[in-house]
């Protein structure tokens, strides 16, 4: 036995003995030329198919052992999935062969190899096993998505074309319908899907089309497309409104809002709002609707708010898409509730009415009141009365002509950042001030006057028990005295 792969000679000296016992021969030399055992490890090798593989096996390599001049025959290999690689029964220096995929997965072809040295088979067998891989073959594809959302094409065999378990893809950046399509981007890393993640910033469909390179292994596919259909997704901005009590709020979002995406034909869905609160009442939820609404009632003096969580739905024609949710924030403010008021003044001196919130009134804080009608009197020798404007409080002097107390009627309506009350009354008596004419008379020295103006008298207004008070006199002569 030898080792190694290089030839090797044993020398044997014979010394012959005849049988006659005539004694040894002439000793002689016998040479043994000895080629060693080829050993040679079972080989693996990949190819893409269509491909032609050569194995040239190396002597060290591995553990083979391969004398110089070994040359090789082989049989047709075994397996399914491939064609071509015939046998060769002519002594090569090495195995080679053409071998292309007729299937779906990666194939594998057993060549039995049979090693010869000086034209003698020599040393065992060894195996060859060629996977061969097919070339993906897939067809054009394509997917609808909403924009802002993540999509994942995943080809599969044989829908979409001849797609290998383990085919892999790259894309270039798509070419895009709108530069307002954004996110497309390039992917150099083998991926085992088609992924990625368009917006759509416009309020109609868009389109991105990637061109795609399909790999299994190392072998290189066909390059084919991918179309993204991007509908619109709607993205509306928060809102804040405000509102009168008991009215009816209106929100329609649209595009004119910035950063607003709402297609025509976009509906609305909200919960029941939070209130600040609990006294604000009338708050529903509601689904499907064109544009967001609501009545909602503030009883009290302040302005309350509620806060509504609105879900948008892209219309149906494009796709349906579900927007995230937005904020609806209605300020609620209140109208003011004034009950009568009644008031005496005399006349001349300014009257002011401030009505104060409570006991059945609503006087948020800065109501102002206006009257745009002098006030209805009893007489009309009851002047003064005018109008006002968006004035802080009710006022006006007011002058009775008469002996006897009068009465205006003032129509006052209330109101508080735009939002009107029903209008009240302000009834103001105003009674009369006692106007006398100067007066004279003539008495003797010494003896009592008494004077008693007389309401018949021109000019003069003397009220029923009208009483009187007065100074002392002034004199034109010290010598007068007694007043």
């Amino acid at each position: 036995f030898i080792a190694g792969s290089e030839p090797k000679t044993a020398d044997y000296t014979i010394t012959p003995n005849p049988p006659n016992n005539c004694g040894e021969g002439t000793p002689f030399t016998l040479t043994v030329f000895l080629n060693p055992n080829v050993i040679i490890k079972s080989y693996t090798e990949t190819i893409c198919s269509g491909q032609t593989f050569v194995y040239t096996p190396t002597d060290g390599v591995n553990g083979n052992i391969i004398p110089a001049g070994t040359k090789y025959t082989w049989s047709a290999p075994t397996g399914s999935g491939f064609a071509g690689g015939a046998s060769n029964t002519v002594a090569v220096d090495a195995i080679t062969g053409t071998l292309s995929a007729t299937s779906n997965f990666i194939a594998t072809a057993t060549y039995v190899v049979q090693p010869t040295v000086d034209a003698c088979s020599v040393g065992g067998t060894f195996t060859i096993v060629v996977s061969v891989t097919p070339y993906p073959n897939v067809n054009p594809m394509s997917t609808t998505i909403c924009g802002g959302l993540q999509f994942t094409v995943t080809p599969q065999n044989p829908t979409n074309g001849l797609v290998p378990s383990g085919t892999q893809y790259t894309w270039s950046s798509p070419s895009v319908t709108s530069a307002s399509l954004t996110g497309g981007s390039t992917e150099t890393t083998k991926r085992n899907n088609i992924t990625g993640l368009l917006t759509n910033q416009t309020n109609t469909p868009q389109t991105a089309v990637y061109n795609v390179t399909s790999y299994l292994n190392a072998c290189v596919g066909n390059v084919f497309s991918v179309t993204v259909n991007v509908n619109p997704r709607p993205i509306l901005q928060n809102v804040v409104t405000t509102v009168c009590t008991d009215e009816t709020f209106t929100v329609s979002p649209t595009t004119t809002a910035s950063n607003n995406i709402a297609p025509l034909g976009t509906t609305y869905s909200w919960g029941v709002p939070t209130v600040s609160n609990l006294s604000l009442t009338g708050g529903q939820s509601a689904n499907g609707q064109n544009f967001i609404s609501g009545t909602l009632r503030n009883p009290t003096n302040v302005v309350l708010t509620a806060a509504y969580m609105v879900t948008p739905v892209g219309p149906a024609q494009f796709g349906g898409c579900v927007g995230s949710p937005f904020t609806i924030t209605v300020n609620v403010n209140p109208r003011p509730v004034v009950a009568g008021i009644l008031r005496t003044e005399c006349s001349g001196v300014t009257f002011v009415v401030s009505p104060t919130n409570g006991a059945g009134n609503v006087v948020p804080l800065n109501t102002t009141y206006t009257w745009n009608a002098a006030p209805i009197v009893t007489n009309v020798s009851l002047t003064g009365g005018g109008t006002g404007t968006n004035v802080s409080f009710v006022t006006g002097t007011l002058f009775n002509g008469t002996p006897v107390a009068q009465t205006a009627t003032y129509t006052v309506t209330p109101s508080f950042s735009g939002c009107a009350g029903s209008a009240f009354q302000v009834t103001v008596t105003v009674n009369p001030a006692a106007t006398i004419a100067a007066m004279s008379t003539t008495v003797c020295t010494g003896i009592q006057f008494t004077v008693t103006p007389s309401a018949s008298l021109p000019g003069n207004i003397i009220p029923a028990n009208t009483t009187f008070t007065w100074d002392p006199p002034s004199y034109e002569n010290p010598a007068l005295s007694g007043g």
